[in-house]
């Protein structure tokens, strides 16, 4: 009887140790699943990075070839003014500050024409200004003060 009874607990205990080392491969195989798929994205993740990097080298590629373009062009139209001579170079030199000048008195002009409107409609004097001038065009008057002022400082430092 003890023989029976050892029998059916060792049968017992060899199950449920076989049952147990079963759950523990279950476990791991599906834990191994799931590392899997977190290793497949960031492996995703690091194609898009890569990607992504290469686009931006592409980006900058492209715009420092566009500078080195422009400033050859530059300069190739400088060296052409002052072999034509004195007078070219100083008409030449001259065509920004004008066109500036002829683009600003247009847009003051714009703007007074604009202010006037609005005092014959019996608005008020700081409404009438604010109305017209705003924060766009405040950016635009900044960037021709420091499109002019910045390029002197910075011809001057070079």
């Amino acid at each position: 009887m003890f023989e029976l009874i050892g029998l059916i607990f060792g049968g017992v205990s060899r199950l449920a140790q076989h049952w147990l080392e079963l759950k523990d491969k279950d476990k791991e195989r599906s834990h191994e699943a799931v590392m899997y798929d977190k290793q497949l994205a960031l492996a995703d993740k690091r194609f898009e990075h890569d990607a992504d990097l290469r686009r931006m080298d592409a980006a900058s590629a492209d715009a420092t070839a566009e500078w080195s373009a422009l400033t050859a062009a530059v300069q190739a139209q400088a060296a052409e003014a002052q072999a034509a001579g004195g007078w070219v170079a100083k008409l030449s030199a001259s065509v920004r500050p004008m066109v500036t000048y002829w683009l600003l008195s247009l847009y003051s002009l714009s703007k007074i024409f604009a202010i006037c409107v609005a005092l014959k409609a019996n608005e008020p004097f700081l409404l009438a200004v604010s109305g017209v001038y705003g924060e766009a065009d405040a950016a635009l008057l900044f960037s021709v003060l420091s499109f002019w002022f910045m390029d002197r400082s910075l011809r001057k430092r070079q």
